[in-house]
């Protein structure tokens, strides 16, 4: 009971017949343990001992034929597997949480251990395209009997019919419709991510992972150099990753973001970052009469001080500029309401183009977003900037390759030198 209690007053009643916990086990074992990066804390977090996930994780990566962690003593590190395992469980994840919630409820129990499986949609998809259940069991080398009880047995377990039986036929009901096409996307990402490993095992190139945000200035000049880096240096690939969402950058050998004064790490300035005001175009006429054009500057800076009250879309903690925007507001002696929070400056410039309100965002988000209808403006006396930093582990082994990847990312930033 003490897990069942765990349970709903994690997710409360708005499970489908199966625990959504454990939408399918095989991906929230694997992304459990590659957010502890420890076996021990990542079973406590599942509620099942240590020794069953270890045993489970040795299991399931022979099922796979890849190696998903590195194991050093009781510490562990993705592969470059494990890597390419997480991007696609995340989507799958997202995919089954998403059909469970359009699914018809049968029923609000939580089923403890029931989980859903790949084969939970190869099977239904086989009969959805046979329209037969003799003929689909004979395509998925399974008897019919078993077929037609494992059907009765996933149905119960996610408490929705998915057919309509006939003597002849097996026709999909309209949760089974929503079943099958969730089934198809699912399967697809399944098979590019088997692929994604097949594709590293015959590579013979050693990756070099940077991570990045998609608005990281001089973007499009980082992915000209590249190209250069793996002429000179053929057996070396060197992937951007975007870093928006991530939590660990510990996965990446080189990281360019705000993350300065981060500990065990070396912190190379290489830029800065203006924080501008996103304006809708139609209050854009209203603001330009308090702008000045200044050269130094992308944009034209306004004087806070004599704009009216602001319609502000606010960012969560996470926005870096966010204690500073608050100080400026006060010594500006801005007036302002706060017509929503969003989660990142994306979203907070959408809802800029769409007249909910304004946004203070960091100069480069122009790059990675629509800008049609807004206008930026660059604020404060002095300037508000953010710095832009190039890190990477202190006691990381900088080979040849690394160190002229490292010096060529740094020359890209320096706006006198072309590459």
């Amino acid at each position: 009971m003490l897990y069942l209690e765990r349970v709903r007053e994690k997710y409360g009643n708005l499970v489908l017949g199966t625990e959504r916990v454990r939408m399918m086990k095989e991906i929230d074992y694997i992304i459990s343990i590659a957010d502890t990066l420890n076996i021990t804390k990542a079973a406590e977090k599942m509620y099942i001992s240590q020794p069953a996930l270890s045993r489970y994780l040795n299991n399931y990566e022979k099922k796979l034929g890849v190696l998903l962690f590195e194991r050093n003593n009781k510490e562990l590190s993705l592969t470059a597997c494990g890597k390419v395992y997480l991007t696609y469980a995340e989507k799958i994840r997202g995919l089954i949480e998403e059909m469970l919630q359009k699914l018809e409820k049968g029923n609000d129990v939580v089923q403890v251990g029931q989980s859903l499986e790949i084969k939970d949609f190869e099977y239904p998809l086989a009969v959805a395209r046979h329209k037969n259940i003799t003929k689909a069991a004979e395509s998925m080398c399974i008897s019919q009997p078993a077929l037609s009880k494992y059907l009765r047995n996933l149905e119960e377990k996610i408490g929705v019919i998915l057919f309509k039986r006939s003597k002849d036929k097996m026709l999909t009901t309209e949760n089974g419709k929503i079943f099958i096409e969730y089934g198809n996307q699912i399967k697809i990402l399944h098979s590019e991510m088997k692929q994604g490993f097949l594709v590293l095992k015959q590579s013979k190139k050693q990756v070099i992972r940077v991570g990045m945000l998609v608005n990281t200035p001089k973007i499009v000049e980082l992915l000209v150099y590249k190209k250069h880096f793996e002429i000179e240096f053929p057996d070396y690939e060197v992937v951007f990753v975007d870093i928006s969402y991530s939590k660990n950058i510990e996965d990446y050998d080189f990281v360019i973001g705000p993350y300065y004064n981060r500990e065990n790490y070396h912190n190379i300035s290489v830029n800065h970052c203006f924080l501008l005001l996103a304006v809708h175009k139609d209050k854009g006429d209203k603001i330009d009469p308090f702008t000045q054009e200044r050269e130094e500057l992308p944009y034209p800076w306004v004087d806070l001080e004599k704009l009216q009250e602001l319609q502000l879309i606010v960012q969560g903690d996470g926005f870096r500029m966010k204690e500073r925007i608050w100080a400026l507001l006060e010594e500006a002696n801005v007036s302002y309401t706060i017509q929503g929070s969003v989660q990142n400056s994306g979203l907070a410039l959408r809802a800029v183009r769409a007249g909910v309100g304004e946004a203070f965002v960091l100069q480069g988000i122009e790059y990675g977003e629509k800008t049609e209808g807004v206008r930026f403006y660059c604020v404060g006396e002095p300037y508000m900037v953010s710095s832009l930093y190039l890190i990477y582990k202190a006691g990381m082994e900088i080979d040849e390759p690394k160190k002229v990847l490292l010096e060529g990312m740094i020359r890209v930033f320096d706006d006198n030198v072309i590459i």
